[in-house]
């Protein structure tokens, strides 16, 4: 049994440095995104913003929360082409960016770390967000489901391989 043990917190350990490291990956890739798109709708300070706004993104909602946050005013009131095309065109920059991120960065980068496939991660992120009450539940989605995957690997290998064997 204490084998077991150390093995499940070894494995949820790993699971949990693998989930930073990818959360960081998406962040890079986020901020170089949003520098490029705010850049080329020609947002002041879109360069800078951008990479600012993607290194906040480590958290989940802050980097958007503060991004629309500072965006949408810097935007409106940019002198000489600030006003409502431009905040329509940050507005626009941010959805392309999040749809980026949630159907194809998150996924892929989170399912390379942890090793589940990125269907799996999009269902996690649906399960445990409902399971868990919202917020709470998507940001634990990937290092629980990770983590249960590998006591379901490690009960199918102890457990189900013997009734086989006999």
């Amino acid at each position: 049994m204490r084998e077991d043990v150390v093995f499940l917190v070894g494995e949820f350990v790993s699971i949990v440095e693998a989930f930073f490291r990818g959360q960081l990956l998406i962040a890079l890739a986020m901020g170089v995104l949003l520098a490029l798109g705010f850049s080329l709708i020609g947002l002041k300070f879109g360069l800078a913003l951008g990479l600012v706004l993607g290194a906040l993104n480590v958290i989940p909602y802050l980097g958007s929360i503060l991004g629309l946050a500072v965006a949408l005013p810097l935007a409106f009131f940019q002198a000489p082409d600030g006003g409502w095309l431009m905040v329509g065109l940050v507005l626009l920059v941010k959805v392309v960016v999040q749809t980026i991120e949630g159907w194809v960065l998150t996924p892929r980068i989170m399912g390379r770390q942890t090793g589940l496939h990125p269907v799996a991660i999009i269902f996690a992120v649906f399960f445990w967000g409902t399971a868990l009450g919202g917020l709470l539940g998507m940001l634990l989605a990937i290092p629980l489901t990770a983590f249960v995957v590998t006591a379901w690997r490690l009960v199918r290998r102890k457990y189900f391989a013997s009734l086989h064997a006999a």
